[in-house]
Parts: structure tokens; sequence; C-alpha cells
């Protein structure tokens, strides 16, 4: 049960909360009554809360409902809710803190109802209620306050998600509207505006007002933001952790463009029976050591994420000495402090690895790909070899680099040689443009050499 619905556990009142209720619906509490239990006289059957309190009855038969009276989970207590607003403390039953609970004489209740002291509570709440009071002008001028500038951060928000789900930069060199170098984030809300006359009022009014004139359009309201909007969905992903039990981490450290080496960490849960991925943050690398790796991922998921690290249940690196040593490895620092944190190598890594250990043995394929990545790089280093190229080649796949990382680059680029119709124009090219110093004839046997090695030709 909220403790704010819970007339039992109420303080007392200030002026916002007071404001708070009387915008609120009245509700009573309708469902089990186990904690009403009174015992008045012993050897006699006990009493309980009942749901015919809650109801009335006019002087013509008529039925109905007491929105006044409000039911306590947690003290098994009846309370008068204008009562507990308004009514001086300490007046009533219903309005202490121990409440009602005499279920032996309900006709309290129907006297309560009638009583001085209920009926003025009752008219300042209907009077505060109605917006009738003294202050209904101020009420008024602050809800119309809070209206509208909820309003603005709803469009900021909306700004904020769409730029943070494409993975598109914020800011510009200029923090103001009408330039054409003010960023995504300004650019968005001015291209809004002009379908939005509301945002487009508030841009002329508030825009470049400067300093001292709240706008909620700057960019210390949008990185507030951004912080807010991150420790939500960091709280959402620890949420969904520990709903889940049991996770399992993969971690791997990349400098970023400012050389400072950072740690992602990425647990790994079931959702609804299926297998989730999450990145939850960088921590700052100080130390490359397994040991030192291992105290700062643990200090992090148990004192900032409070995650139980006895519930992991697997981690999975890449092949790096300090993450996967035997003995002063990361994984192993891990699995001494959780012997079912199992270690995993990374498949996708160490197929790789696989690969071009195994390429690396044959010499044959060692200089097919030395040549593929010698002919991207001889063409792709001048603006006008790569015209010729493509002018030759047409709309067919051009030469792609290899990589030293993903396999699957080595294929990309072997198809885009292999593949083309027009490949001995390509060789063609490479010959006729290749350093002066090759004579023609050492140019013909350098691709009669290749086109042999390759099974292309018979020549």
């Amino acid at each position: 049960m909220n403790k704010a619905k819970d007339p039992g556990l109420w303080d007392e009142f200030y002026g916002d909360d007071v404001t708070y209720w009387v915008a609120c619906e009245c509700q009573h509490h309708n469902g089990l009554f186990d904690k009403s239990c009174r015992n008045f006289i012993s050897g006699k059957p006990k009493r309980y809360c009942s749901q015919k309190i809650f109801f009335g009855i006019k002087a013509n038969g008529e039925h109905y409902k007491r929105e006044w009276l409000l039911y306590s989970p947690s003290k098994g207590s009846v309370y008068c809710f204008v009562c507990k607003l308004f009514a001086p403390k300490g007046s009533t039953h219903f309005a202490r803190n121990e409440g009602f609970s005499d279920w032996r004489n309900t006709a309290v209740i129907d006297n309560h109802e009638k009583s001085t002291t209920h009926r003025d509570a009752m008219l300042t709440y209907l009077t505060r209620k109605q917006g009738l009071g003294l202050t209904q002008p101020l009420e008024k001028q602050i809800e119309e306050e809070y209206n509208y500038w909820e309003d603005v951060l709803r469009c900021v928000v909306a700004v904020i998600c769409t730029l943070a789900e494409r993975g598109l930069a914020f800011r510009g060199k200029v923090e103001k509207f009408g330039s054409l170098n003010n960023g995504n984030y300004l650019g968005l809300l001015e291209l809004i505006s002009q379908f939005d006359p509301f945002l487009a009022a508030h841009i002329s009014r508030y825009g470049n007002a400067g300093k001292g004139n709240p706008s909620y359009l700057s960019k210390m309201i949008c990185e507030e933001l951004i912080e807010l909007m991150a420790k939500k969905v960091h709280s959402v992903i620890i949420d969904e952790i520990n709903v889940s039990g049991y996770f399992s981490l993969s971690v791997d450290s990349t400098p970023d463009l400012s050389h400072v080496d950072q740690l992602s960490i990425v647990p790994r849960y079931l959702q609804d029976g299926q297998p989730v991925e999450r990145f939850i943050t960088f921590l700052e690398l100080q130390n490359h050591t397994g040991e030192a790796m291992a105290q700062q991922v643990l200090k992090y998921l148990c004192d900032d994420c409070k995650l139980d690290f006895a519930k992991c249940r697997g981690q999975s690196y890449d092949n790096a000495a300090n993450m996967s040593g035997r003995y002063n490895g990361m994984q192993q620092k891990l699995l001494d402090a959780n012997q079912f944190a199992i270690y995993v190598p990374c498949a996708v890594h160490s197929l790789n690895l696989v690969g071009r250990s195994a390429v690396d043995c044959c010499q044959v394929v060692v200089d097919f790909f030395s040549t593929v990545q010698l002919l991207y790089t001889f063409f792709s280093a001048s603006t006008a070899r790569w015209r010729i190229l493509k002018d030759c080649i047409g709309n067919e796949k051009v030469l792609k680099s290899l990589s030293d990382t993903r396999w699957e680059a080595r294929a990309v680029a072997t198809a885009a040689i292999i593949n083309s119709s027009r490949f001995w124009k390509l060789w063609k090219i490479y010959q006729m443009t290749s350093c002066k110093k090759v004579t023609l004839e050492g140019r013909q046997r350098i691709l009669q050499t290749r086109c042999k090695n390759w099974n292309l030709c018979s020549c």
C-alpha cells in the first residue's frame, strides 16, 4: 500500500500537502480489513470493520457513499478525510493518529457526519475544491505557469530523445536561435516551431534572452535533462536485472578520441524468456592489470549499481592476457570472487584469430591478400586513379580495404575483384599505372604469375 494513500501514516500537513490532496479525488479503501480486528470483551466474538460503515442513509431512505471516510490498512482504523486536512488538531477521533475503530458503536460515524466540526471542514474542502477561496486567482495563475513550462519541457524532451536514439550530436558552434551553426538540438526546436505556434511564440520570447532569463532551452537544461534521463534508463536496466535474478558480464576497453581508455560494462540477462544485452556505463581505466580492472568492475556493480555479484553466472571477454589470463587475468580475479561466474572466451574473437592464423600459414594466400590490399591502396591514394577505376568497372562493386579485426572484410574485398566482369581491365589499369621502374615485360610477368596463382586463366 502506498504510504501517501494510507491515512494512518499521515503526519502533519503543510500548505503544499493540503493543496495536493484537495486537487486529488477523495478515495476510501475497500480492501481487506484483517488488521481492523478488535476484541472488546474477553470471550466474546471479535469485531471487524465492514463495508457497511462506508455507506449512509438519507432521510428519504436513499443510500449514499461516504467518500470522506478512509480506511487505514496499517492501523485498521478509519479516518475522516476532510477533518484530517482542515479540522483543528485533536478535535475529533476521526482526525487523530489512532483514528476510530470502535466497531460496536458505528452510530458515532453518523454523529460525526452531522457534527459542526465535520461540516466546517467539509465546507472548507468544497470551497478549496471549487476554487472559490481568496487564493483562486493565484492558484489559477500558478497552474497555468505549471502547464506552460510543462509543455515546453515536453518539446525539449522529445527532441533530446530523437537525437539520442539516432546518436547525433547536440550542440553546435553557436548557441543561438537563427544561426546556421547552432547544432541539431536548437535546429530541431526551430523546425518544430514552424508547425507549432506555441513553441514558436516561446522561442520568439525567450529564445535568445540571455543569462538570467529562464527559457528551458539552454544547453545547461539540455545537459541536465540528459543526465536525468540517463539515470532513469540506468535504474530501469538495473531493475530488470534484479527481476531476472541472474546475469552474465561482458567488458571491453578502448581509447576514445581524447585518448582516455574506457572500460565498457555490458550485462546480459533474460527478459520475458529472451536474452537481452544492455550497455550501462563507461569506466575510465587507471590501470590495465587484470586485478585492477576486476576491482573496478566489482566496485561499480556492487557499490554503484547495488547488484549482487553472487548472482553472476558468466563472463566473456577477448583473449588478451590481462583479460583471459589463467592466474592474473580479470576473469580469474572475478572467478575468485564468485566461483559460478564461469569464463567463456569470446567466440567471434577466437574465430577471427583462428582464421588469421590459418591464413598466415599459407604463403600463397598471404601473397594474394597482400596484392588485394596493394590494389586498394594504389587506387585510393589518388582521386584520378579512383575515377579511372570507376569508369572501367561501371556500376559493379569497387575495391575494398582489408581489416585486421574483421575477417568478413577480406571476403568483401575479394568479391569486388573476383565477381567483376571487367577484371582484365582492372589489371590493365594496374599494369599501365604501376611504378615506371618496372618494364612492360616485368608487369606482364607479374600479371601472368598472379593469374596462375589465382587460377583465373591458363596464361
